[in-house]
């Protein structure tokens, strides 16, 4: 080496990246100028020792003859190293590149997928993936705790046996010919759940194609619509334009990266924008929808994005002529958001509105006020002409003994008479006095009752007129009859003419009331809708007290009506969140619309139910706050999935630390056999052959006899040494095949444990099995095989590995002592039945399905399966 140079001419001195050399024992021979600054952290310099993470990496590129690699952090870049050995001399090149990068896009990925699987686990029954042939290889446990079923019988087809018999062939033929066409797969069918019962399920999926156009999977989604199927026949019979509101209660959803790229829409949002989701995905939203710059979407996307806080736009989108109301969250990579379709809404509100202040302007010019009343709801509403007649503000509780304490008291036996008459179905159109503050008014009163087949009492319309002009003329005609038959004449002109004016009077309310009749079967129609929505709802005043709820509400909260209107509306809060509480409805009642906050509510049972919360404002006429109404959504099933996905990742950092425990204790056991072993039989060596050279230098001769000992020892370490190795990896397995290599091994843990007897059964040739299983069947063999000889004291260990179809299967049985699988499974340390883990694992990363049977007294059997690729 001494006089020959280090480097030739083209070593890469000008590489961005470092370039080193160093001798064996770790001395830097040679450093460029880009890896300056690695020297730096690592407080090394040429003639220096490197670290000691790249010294155990040197001696290996070294005694391999192979190239080593290495990752370590400088700053805050990440470097991969290639230690490459020189041909011919005792020294190793190392090559860095820059790989933060790529570690950033792998841990991006990974973000990526606990995401889509969080949002597929949160769809009923879940998410679905195929391969190209249809077989089935991930389903969502919603769906597999559904049906009662484990993957691996999901993936050999058994999905097809929980189809309902009148589902099942037509299913699976769909499904046939979906595969061989490459379609879309959209389809409703009934499975059979653990629990006996069918479910309607509604399945969809789309082909995964590579660039090509060829099919790498299928993906798709499992819909629970056995509820939609129950009240599809009421929805058909629904108004069009309430079936158009209620299914716009489903939002569109689309998640934005801080570049406001779409990286993810749903199907309902891409439609209600008219789009696709393969035309937005990928591409920045104000290149999608470019008059949506400067909106107000724009300007909430971009406050939830720059200041992390959740926001709220309404507004009209002219290219798809609709009204959209959006939600803008912000997310870890950018903002999501939620958002509807509200034009429907926007339509109906504007009609309302002009109707009710066409009917209150009506009402007020022919001072007629009307009310309805209600039976099976215990309801009588006012118009706000009614109101002003009778002096009573809105709010007082409306009873026939209210309406009677106003009623004139030498009026009131007449009153009472001509009603009850009506309510044996007499006509009911009638005139008295009635007292407001200290006026004494005249009204007509005019009733139209309904009643049922069985002659009971369902409901009525009623109209009040107020007469009191009329009947102070008639007092004052009364008065002055002498002086009025003085000027019949002129009286009878004036008569015929007042005559005229109120038959025209007459007719315009005729044509008035006609119209709230109208807007009185709308607003019943809106009473419907409230009542029978998915979601509880509660209103209440100003004070806190709960003044309506609708049927889900009751249910949700396990209180009746009657029981629960009146009472505060503290009743249904937590103490600990009475506070938050509180201060969100004070905000509500100042006019505010506070929208999805989370709490909990409590049940009549005390339940605990956590919810996610939208309250807004109810105004009166005069457009001030008058009740809080608070839509409760049910999240609890959303709060236990994310419990359970967090104690399953602690579960896998736990599980990982374990792993790498146990690698390293591997690691030590090498070493210590290299050490105690092979390093003991090497110094004897070396000290018995010193001893013979010293001989021979002292007497000039060497006796062949005293060598077999060392030659002996040194078997021994060659022995030995092999040993280590075939425990790391048996060469065998590459020179002369598994089968030859299994066989092998069994005879030697038949020397090695002496009272055990190892059988194998081969039903496959060697040129079958794929080469990257035989490693994996292997270790599969060697842990159950150590697990029989050292635990279970089994006498007689049967291996049995053959080939089916397009299938390798694998079959390790024991008779010995067994073991409790259920109690080895529920330990709480996830190293208890490691190997039992360990050998799931290899087989599950191989594609194949692993199984194990044990009881107490009757041996263990460890069966695996692998798709035998080579005849696929």
């Amino acid at each position: 080496m001494e006089g020959q140079p280090l480097f030739s001419e083209s070593f890469p001195e000008e590489n961005p990246y470092p370039v080193m050399r160093s001798t064996r024992r770790g001395e830097l021979l040679y450093a460029n100028r880009a890896a300056g600054r690695l020297l730096e952290q690592w407080q090394c310099q040429v003639g220096a020792r490197l670290p000691e993470a790249v010294q155990s990496k040197l001696a290996a590129a070294l005694e391999n003859g192979s190239p080593q690699k290495l990752e370590l952090g400088c700053g805050e870049r990440e470097l991969e190293f290639v230690l490459v050995p020189v041909a011919g001399q005792d020294h190793v090149n190392i090559y860095g590149y820059d790989i933060t990068e790529h570690k950033s896009a792998q841990k991006a990925l990974r973000e990526s997928e606990r995401i889509y699987r969080a949002i597929g686990e949160s769809i009923d029954y879940g998410v679905w993936v195929c391969a190209p042939d249809g077989r089935n290889i991930y389903a969502s446990d919603s769906f597999l705790k559904l049906v009662g079923i484990s993957q691996e019988q999901c993936s050999d087809f058994g999905w097809a046996d929980v189809l309902h018999p009148d589902d099942a062939e037509r299913t699976t033929a769909a499904w046939k010919e979906c595969v061989r066409t490459g379609g879309t797969w959209d389809i409703e069918h009934r499975f059979r759940g653990a629990d006996g019962q069918w479910h309607a399920v509604l399945a969809r999926g789309v082909p995964v194609k590579n660039e090509n156009g060829e099919i790498l999977c299928w993906a798709g989604i499992n819909l629970d619509i056995s509820r939609l199927k129950q009240t599809e026949q009421a929805l058909r019979e629904a108004h069009e334009r309430l079936r158009k509101i209620m299914g716009s209660i489903s939002d569109g959803f689309m998640g934005l990266d801080r570049q406001c790229r779409v990286t993810f829409v749903n199907e309902k949002g891409a439609r209600d924008l008219g789009q696709t989701r393969q035309s937005m995905l990928g591409r920045v939203l104000w290149e999608i929808f470019p008059e949506a710059v400067g909106s107000e979407f724009e300007n909430a996307y971009r406050q939830a994005m720059n200041e992390r806080v959740a926001t709220t736009a309404e507004s009209y989108y002219l290219p798809l002529k609709a009204w959209f109301e959006a939600r803008a969250y912000p997310s870890e990579d950018g903002i999501s958001v939620f958002f509807r379709d509200v034009t429907d809404r926007k339509t109906v509100e504007q009609n309302l509105r002009e109707v009710q202040a066409d009917l209150n302007r009506a009402q007020a010019v022919g001072q007629i006020g009307s009310w309805r009343l209600d039976v099976q709801r215990d309801e009588l509403l006012w118009s706000d002409e009614n109101h002003r007649i009778f002096g009573l503000p809105r709010g007082t509780p409306l009873t026939y003994e209210t309406f009677l304490s106003i009623v004139y008291p030498e009026d009131r036996e007449y009153v009472d008479r001509k009603w009850t008459a009506a309510l044996r179905g007499k006509p009911y159109d009638i005139e008295h006095r009635i007292i407001v503050g200290e006026t004494v008014k005249w009204v007509r009163e005019r009733a139209e009752l309904e009643f049922d087949e069985q002659g009971g009492l369902k409901g009525g319309f009623g109209t009040t007129q107020d007469i009191t002009a009329r009947k102070q003329a008639e007092a004052k005609l009364k008065q002055s009859e002498e002086a009025l038959r003085r000027a019949n004449e002129q009286l009878e002109a004036m008569v015929r003419k007042r005559t005229v004016e109120l038959e025209g009077t007459v007719a315009t309310l005729k044509v008035e009331i006609a119209a709230r009749k109208k807007i009185q079967a709308q607003l019943h129609q809106i009473s419907r809708v409230f009542m029978d929505a998915a979601d509880p709802i509660i209103i209440e005043d100003l004070s806190g007290m709960i003044v309506d709820m609708n049927r889900e509400a009751e249910t949700a909260y396990e209180w009746r009506r009657e029981e629960l209107i009146g009472k505060s509306i503290t009743t249904l809060f937590l103490p600990e969140r009475l506070e938050v509480a509180m201060q969100m409805r004070e905000r509500c009642s100042r006019g505010e619309e506070v929208r999805n906050w989370e709490s909990s509510r409590k049940a009549k049972s005390g339940r605990i139910i956590p919810s996610l919360l939208t309250a807004f404002p109810l105004t009166d006429e005069s457009g001030g706050v008058a009740f809080v109404a608070t839509i409760c959504k049910d999240i609890s099933t959303r709060k236990k999935m994310e419990a359970r996905l967090q104690a399953s990742e602690l579960q896998l950092k736990e599980l990982t630390r374990k792993s790498l425990q146990a690698l390293e204790a591997d690691r030590r056991t090498v070493a210590r056999e290299l050490h105690d072993s092979v390093g003991g039989s090497l110094s004897a060596i070396k000290f018995g052959l010193e001893e013979k050279v010293e001989r021979t230098a002292d007497t000039g001769t060497c006796n062949p006899a005293s060598l077999e000992a060392i030659v002996s020892d040194l078997a021994d370490a060659i022995k030995e040494t092999k040993r280590i190795s075939a425990n790391l990896r048996p060469l065998m397995i590459d020179d002369l095949g598994l089968l030859t290599t299994i066989e092998w091994y069994a005879r030697q843990c038949q020397e090695r444990f002496g009272d055990i007897r190892i059988h194998c059964q081969f039903a496959v040739e060697e040129r079958e099995i794929p080469e990257d299983l035989k490693i994996v069947v292997y270790r599969v063999i060697q842990e159950a095989v150590t697990n029989a000889a050292r635990h279970s004291r089994a006498g007689t260990v049967r291996v049995s590995f053959g080939r089916q179809d397009n299938r390798l299967f694998l079959e390790i049985r024991d008779n010995g002592s067994g073991f409790d699988l259920s109690e080895i499974m529920e330990q709480k340390d996830p190293m208890m039945g490691h190997g039992l883990l360990n050998m799931q694992q290899r087989v599950e990363i191989s594609g194949g399905s692993f199984s194990i049977s044990s009881q107490a007294g009757e041996g263990t059997c460890v069966r695996a399966s692998f798709p035998n690729l080579n005849q696929l």
